[in-house]
């Protein structure tokens, strides 16, 4: 197997995939336009890579005929054209639904119209037109069906390639996501391979063919564009399809991981919770129960991170009052240290416990007057608040001579 077949069924594969994936799609969501029109087109544009090998297609080729396979390839090709120029447009945010329905709709009979066209010029040309390259301009002026069957479908293709590539490039304006934005770009990049270095040079090469005898040899360089631009159109879309799709599999564990972070620290933090729960009762946080009352939870369940995580720097807030007793400095910027920090809290902790229980919020006491000190530090992500909690709740856990309330600590 050469290197040049295993990138063709690597590309191909990819494709394949991509087209699988967005045909599940459109069926849970059957409404969205833009995918109506992309899941043919990438189905076009996975045949068209698997294509390309003929040997792959060489039994189906000799049963229908070398020609009329040849017709059915350049049908896939126009149709994965338009259905990429017409999902530029149907994917605009800032168009009217009944807008973009009737460009696309407009240029769909512009493709049928094309298609009935190459139809007919196959159909008038001479007997014995095709499977042969004319040596002569007497030759093509002789076989004018040939050459116009020719023309108009690489021109029929640039067209839709490169209003494809516009209207991608007006899109791309509108987006902001990265990684959509990567991928449209990579698109974007493939439809213009295939507008210019595709279709583009085969106008080119149809067009020259009648000024030059020998054209196959003198344009040789022309045809090893022709074949780097088709496979690096090919790959430009295979990169641009995958990598939204990748980029959501890679965001999904990302999410994953980030729920396994947060059961755990959610773990670590319910004993300092219960504790802080049982000290300033009111900073338990209001939900609904299953009859859609509003209720207060009690310290038995198992909240969920963001609950616990609020209720902790709450109840934290609630005990800054007893930070200078605890023995803890004037400071703006928190205690970075959390073994301080959770000294700062037991000695808080006790004073509070001393002074009494305290079930009015707005009652005056033994404690300090504002402005408090600060314990927490200021941190820029959720981890680093949830660790520097997590630390400070576990050395609180190994302190001696606890309050009263220490039984909590060991559930």
């Amino acid at each position: 197997m050469t290197v040049k077949l295993i990138f063709q069924v690597f590309t191909a594969s990819v494709l394949a995939i991509m087209a699988v994936r967005s045909t599940v799609q459109l069926a849970r969501h059957r409404d969205d336009l833009p995918l109506r029109v992309l899941v043919p087109g990438l189905w076009c544009l996975t045949f068209a890579a698997s294509w390309f090998p003929h040997e792959v297609f060489d039994p189906i080729e000799a049963f229908i005929g070398e020609q009329l396979m040849t017709n059915i390839s350049n049908v896939f090709n126009s149709a994965m054209a338009y259905c990429f120029a017409a999902f530029f447009v149907l994917a605009r945010p800032d168009l009217a639904e009944s807008v973009r329905r009737r460009i696309a709709l407009r240029e769909l009979g512009v493709l049928l119209a094309g298609t009935v066209f190459l139809f007919v010029l196959w159909l008038a040309a001479p007997a014995g037109s095709w499977g042969y390259v004319p040596e002569t301009y007497a030759e093509y002026r002789a076989n004018i069906p040939r050459l116009l069957y020719g023309l108009t479908f690489d021109l029929m293709n640039v067209g839709f390639w490169l209003l494809g590539v516009w209207r991608g490039l007006r899109l791309m304006r509108l987006v902001r996501q990265v990684w959509a934005r990567w991928g449209l770009g990579l698109m974007i990049g493939g439809a213009a391979a295939f507008g210019l270095g595709v279709f583009g040079i085969a106008t080119l090469i149809d067009a020259l063919h009648p000024l030059w005898a020998g054209a196959p040899r003198r344009f040789s360089t022309l045809g090893k564009i022709y074949i780097t631009a088709l496979y690096a159109g090919q790959s430009a879309m295979a990169l641009g399809l995958a990598v939204p799709a990748v980029a959501a599999v890679v965001g999904s564990l990302g999410s994953w991981y980030d729920r396994m972070l947060q059961k755990r620290y959610r773990r670590c933090l319910v004993p300092l919770r219960l504790l802080l729960l049982q000290t300033f009762p009111y900073i338990a946080l209001p939900h609904r129960g299953e009859d859609g009352v509003e209720i207060l939870e009690s310290g038995t369940l198992d909240p969920g991170f963001t609950r616990v995580i609020n209720e902790v720097a709450d109840g934290l807030a609630w005990l800054a009052p007893y930070y200078r007793a605890g023995g803890l400095a004037e400071t703006k910027t928190g205690v970075a240290d959390p073994t301080e920090a959770a000294l700062v809290v037991h000695r808080a902790l006790r004073a509070k416990a001393h002074e009494g229980e305290e079930t009015d919020p707005d009652a005056e006491g033994a404690r300090s007057m504002p402005p408090f000190p600060r314990l927490i530090p200021e941190f820029d992500r959720w981890r680093d608040i949830a660790l520097w909690l997590c630390d400070l709740a576990e050395e609180l856990l190994v302190l001696p001579d606890q309050p009263a309330t220490d039984q909590q600590l060991t559930r």
